[in-house]
């Protein structure tokens, strides 16, 4: 029960603020925190029910190395992170310049269930992050991912692995440059995973893997079931779907080709004869033929209202790239996600109750965005 208020942190060599040893029902809130290896760092099982809200926390320098140099390295590299136990919350905060920005993750304890649970992590803005905007991996049951805002990002959403779930993820918007939704690791991801009404697009444009959509592990290397998608509005570059299969739900999307509108690439694996092959489909109507997901999506120009620097840099292969080698945005506002009058996406969604039953005329849009409401839903 103590409220941290109004202080700047910086300079440590290890986190400006640490909530442990069984923590309790504390707010951090109107805090500046910077230069420290992490900002606010949240541990022990028994630390829980506290509120980090309202902080600005940010680093300088890591856009002097490439992503393999600061993954290869000890140093600490996330804004607010975490392993405790249920009920925290991560609201309104401004975070910048972090490799991860927001990262509870905690995998391989499937019999904790009150790990990193009944946790909400909404309304942040976040910008300039050399990896993972959002890195919500492992236990992660009952976590609400909603309404961020995250741009200039590697990675906008990264969901590898979600052990338990459900994880929902709803109401983001995002520019990225390598993944919009990451699932793509070597470790089980039988959890439920639930990601509805997001946007984002991509910021790279090339012929190197990246710049992709939905990236899902393939089912040869480990298994991935449980994962679920609609609503959402993605300009990617190469890929709109990777490794998806037939234990995934995946419907009522749009996607569109950064590259001058060339079309996104679906890829489906199976299994034949006890392999796992990968199949590529070069229109979305292929795509739905040949594997009966995405009945009610489309490939079309959502008309978002402005993508700044949408498809502008050339994509170099992402261990190579300098976390700073991609322009840095002065602050987390470029972009505007929000649908034009003219847009297919309008109207076009699913109808999922207590998810979009609220939207002024009934029916809801595709994407992070109702037409007409200056805001999101569902705030």
């Amino acid at each position: 029960h103590l409220v941290v208020q109004g202080i700047e942190f910086r300079f440590f060599g290890e986190s400006g603020v640490c909530l442990d040893k069984g923590t309790k029902a504390c707010v951090v809130r109107n805090n500046l925190v910077h230069n420290a290896q992490r900002g606010i760092i949240f541990q022990d099982s028994l630390t829980r029910d506290n509120a980090i809200w309202h902080n600005e926390v940010y680093e300088q320098g890591l856009v002097d190395y490439t992503w393999s140099q600061i993954k290869a390295s000890e140093y600490g590299r996330q804004g607010i992170q975490g392993v405790a136990g249920r009920g925290n919350s991560i609201c309104h905060n401004l975070i910048h310049g972090y490799f991860d920005a927001i990262a509870p993750a905690v995998w391989g304890n499937l019999g904790q269930l009150h790990l990193n649970r009944d946790m909400d992590i909404m309304y942040n803005r976040i910008y300039n992050i050399g990896d993972d905007a959002i890195e919500v991996e492992g236990c992660a049951q009952n976590v609400r991912i909603h309404g961020n805002i995250m741009r200039n990002c590697f990675v906008a959403i990264s969901l590898a692995p979600i052990e338990h779930g459900p994880t929902y993820a709803t109401r983001n918007d995002a520019t990225y440059s390598f993944l919009m939704f990451k699932l793509n690791v070597g470790v089980p991801s039988e959890g439920y995973s639930y990601c509805y009404h997001n946007s984002g697009y991509c910021l790279t444009r090339g012929e190197v893997y990246g710049g992709t959509g939905i990236s899902f592990a393939s089912a040869g290397m480990i298994p991935i079931d449980h994962k679920h998608f609609a609503n959402n509005v993605i300009v990617c570059d190469n890929y709109a779907i990777r490794n998806a299969n037939d234990h995934h739900w995946i419907d009522y999307n749009c996607y569109y080709g950064v590259r001058d509108g060339e079309p996104p690439v679906f890829e489906w694996e199976v299994e034949r004869e006890g392999k796992w092959e990968q199949t590529e489909y070069h229109s979305i109507e292929a795509f739905t033929s040949a594997t009966g997901r995405e009945p009610n999506g489309m490939v079309a120009d959502p008309l978002f209202r402005s993508t700044e620097g949408a498809g502008a840099v050339e994509r170099v292969h992402y261990a190579m790239a300098a976390f700073g080698g991609y322009p840095q945005l002065n602050n987390p506002d470029a972009g505007d996600l929000r649908l034009k009058e003219t847009s297919p996406c309008i109207d076009r969604g699913m109808l999922i109750p207590g998810i979009n039953d609220n939207t002024p005329d009934g029916t809801p849009d595709m994407g992070a965005f109702e037409h007409g409401e200056p805001g999101k839903v569902n705030d």
